[in-house]
């Protein structure tokens, strides 16, 4: 991302954006019980304040990185983090770089940022059975006013994020709207994923 990008994130950040989503995303809550990996190694991707990268933690993840563009959540983040998790690490990180710095984990959390390439190269970050839970922004055709990007440069074709990450394993998904805690519609694609050993 270009350092606009960082400004932009971090004024939003500063402007009280998304301060009052403290709690995790839903489909994190919904479908944690069912992903089948062992609890050491979780990563959260452009975790904004920390919300889905602390709720992890809760849930027994031994470490959790959260890497961001933005410093200014980052710092919020850290404020929010309560004792029960240190756990949880961040770094700043410009994922236009890709993810293999950080070597690889059990479970990664994409949850509403679009990054193509990095996406169909997500199971190289992916220990051998280790999973990547996904909630992207999908191309809605319609006058309904949804939640999310307002252009569709951030947001997915039906079927798309099923062909990126053909090469794994897929255990669920769904395309369609659902209603966000606020009382929004989104239109969405959810989607989890396991790498095999043998497609590695």
């Amino acid at each position: 991302m270009a350092e606009a990008d960082r400004n932009l994130w971090n004024q939003r950040y500063l402007e009280g954006a998304y301060s009052n989503r403290t709690y995790p995303s839903e489909i994190l809550t919904s479908w944690i019980h069912t992903v089948p990996v062992c609890k050491k190694r979780a990563l959260d991707v452009a975790c904004g304040t920390g919300r889905n990268a602390r709720f992890l933690a809760e849930f027994g993840f031994g470490s959790v990185l959260g890497v961001d563009i933005s410093d200014v959540a980052l710092h919020q983040a850290r404020e929010l983090n309560s004792s029960s998790n240190q756990t949880v690490q961040y770094r700043i990180h410009d994922l236009d770089h890709g993810l293999a710095e950080f070597g690889t984990f059990d479970l990664i959390t994409v949850i509403r940022f679009v990054d193509k390439r990095m996406i169909s190269a997500i199971d190289r970050s992916l220990n051998d059975n280790g999973c990547v839970l996904l909630e992207l922004h999908l191309k809605h055709e319609g006058s309904e006013q949804l939640a999310g990007p307002r252009t569709d440069r951030f947001r997915v074709e039906a079927g798309e994020v099923q062909q990126l990450i053909s090469h794994m394993e897929i255990l669920r998904d769904f395309e369609g709207l659902i209603k966000d805690p606020d009382g929004r519609k989104s239109a969405v694609v959810q989607l989890l994923a396991r790498k095999n050993p043998s497609s590695s």
